[in-house]
């Protein structure tokens, strides 16, 4: 189901079968689910989020995406906000938070990503693609490890890389090769 820190050092990662992941780290401890538990977390981890904006959109149990721009004139700037919302969850749940901060979802998931495991990254506008064009391919949502595979035979191993390739090249490349029924990759903003 999940897979710590620690854990993923060792290669193993969330949605990987247990019989896998044994095989990778025999000295691995499995814990059983408390659905409960996660439920009540979940609830007040939301209600966190809802403290500060009505505008959450959840993406998971522990993740959700957040608009504060209506927020700023109470709680302060985006970051402000960030750092509270990580106070609070660390003083009321006992947990780490990583918040990232972006002009749209793509980059603020990805700052959070690149903030993991316990940090806040934010990214202003005018930083966006000196942010995202060094970042690997596969960090875009939709690029998975084929579609990576494939990019990577043609040379493109960055956002950046990707950002310069022509469309025509793309989509050339694409269904004859990756099976991917006629759709081009996503183009990075």
């Amino acid at each position: 189901m999940s897979a710590s820190y620690q854990a993923r050092a060792r290669g193993l990662h969330s949605a990987m079968p247990s019989v896998r992941a044994r095989r990778l780290c025999p000295e691995a401890v499995f814990v059983p689910p408390d659905f409960d538990s996660y439920r009540a977390y979940s609830n007040r981890f939301r209600e966190i989020l809802l403290a500060v904006s009505p505008a959450v959109e959840p993406l998971s149990l522990d993740e959700a995406f957040i608009d504060v721009s209506g927020g700023t004139l109470l709680f302060g700037s985006p970051t402000e906000i960030g750092a509270r919302v990580r106070a609070t969850i660390t003083s009321e749940l006992a947990l780490t938070a990583s918040v990232g901060i972006g002009p749209s979802k793509i980059v603020a998931k990805l700052a959070s990503t690149r903030a993991k495991p316990d940090g806040m990254l934010a990214v202003p506008a005018d930083e966006v693609l000196a942010f995202l064009h060094p970042l690997p391919v596969d960090a875009l949502w939709g690029i998975g490890e084929k579609m990576a595979g494939v990019l990577g035979r043609l040379g493109i191993r960055t956002i950046g890389e990707l950002a310069g390739t022509p469309s025509t090249k793309l989509s050339s490349t694409c269904p004859a090769r990756a099976g991917c029924s006629g759709r081009r990759p996503p183009s990075p903003p």
